[in-house]
Order: structure tokens, then sequence, then C-alpha cells
């Protein structure tokens, strides 16, 4: 898994969301987005659920700062990567 940070944040999104094979195919990537209720968060899902299987989170859904639900929800979804947009 990896785990990135909003400060390349927009290199990565770009480089994920022009990584599918071919049109239509979607990779079996899947990809949590904390944060999913800010702008910057429902943009990263809208742009990558085109070609991935994305997991948009609130803080509601998960909060970042309790360790223990964080690693319960990792091993519930085993996601590919994270892209860290909560604030």
């Amino acid at each position: 898994m990896r785990v990135i940070n909003t400060n390349s944040c927009k290199m990565v999104i770009f480089a994920l969301a022009n990584s599918a094979m071919g049109e239509g195919k979607k990779w079996s990537m899947k990809i949590l987005v904390t944060g999913c209720g800010g702008q910057l968060g429902s943009d990263c899902v809208s742009v990558l659920k085109e070609k991935h299987e994305v997991i948009g989170v609130t803080s509601r859904e998960m909060d970042i700062t309790d360790l223990k639900q964080v690693g319960e929800v990792m091993d519930c979804i085993r996601p590919s990567y994270v892209i860290n947009c909560a604030a």
C-alpha cells in the first residue's frame, strides 16, 4: 500500500487517471481517498472512479486520528493506494 499526501496529489492523480489498461477497462487496483467530503477529495474520487475502483471516506466514516479505526478500515478495504485529502 502506498500513502500519498496532497502535496504530490495532482501528479499522482494524473498518473493514476491515465494508467488504465485500455478503454473501458479497470485495473483491479483499489484506491482509498480520505476526506472525500471536501473539494479536493471529491474531485479525486470523480476523476479516478472512471478507471479504478475508488472508495471515498469522510471523517464520519473514518477518523484518521484513530489508529485502531484506520487499521480496521485498511484491513477491510485492503487498498493498493491511499490518497489523504483530509484536512
